[in-house]
């Protein structure tokens, strides 16, 4: 794998998308405060680096979303990426069971990464079996390599997305 053509060139007096992209990247890692998220900056970067056909005035904006989410909202991600090894519940989980739960899908929802079967018909509660990722959330967990989210944190989320086989 070769790094990109445009990597690091500039046009005129402008300065680089690609430097603008890494200051970008250290300034969400010194403003990060959950030190389990920081190594997911460094594989968007790199993937930034290495893929041509990425978009670099995407970068913004995903460093953006990057921030908002927090490392529980990357294991629910990386959950829901694996629905088909796991036996999600196919009914409402309330708000009122878990709301901390319950508002990370919302979040995830809202940022558009996950989508859930049926929402706008029952916006009461999440049914964590009709969640599935939309293309914006597979290229999300592409791009900061969100399936390197060790297994072992997973197991909390997956405690109250399953149920019992």
């Amino acid at each position: 794998m070769t790094i990109r053509k445009d990597f690091g060139a500039s046009s005129n007096s402008n300065r680089s998308k690609t430097v603008e992209v890494l200051e970008g990247t250290f300034l969400k890692a010194r403003e990060q405060y959950e030190e389990k998220k920081l190594s997911y900056l460094g594989y968007f970067y790199a993937y930034v680096a290495f893929h041509a056909e990425f978009e670099m005035n995407r970068a913004n904006f995903l460093l953006n979303v990057f921030e908002k989410l927090t490392y529980e909202e990357f294991c629910l991600l990386k959950a829901i990426s694996e629905k088909e090894k796991h036996h999600f519940l196919n009914k409402k989980l309330p708000y009122h069971i878990d709301i901390v739960l319950w508002s990370e899908v919302a979040d995830l929802i809202q940022n558009g990464l996950v989508s859930q079967q049926n929402l706008l018909v029952e916006p009461s509660g999440i049914v964590p079996a009709q969640l599935s990722l939309n293309d914006y959330g597979k290229n999300f967990i592409e791009y900061f390599a969100i399936s390197k989210v060790p297994e072992h944190d997973l197991a909390g989320i997956l405690e109250k997305l399953e149920y019992d086989v």
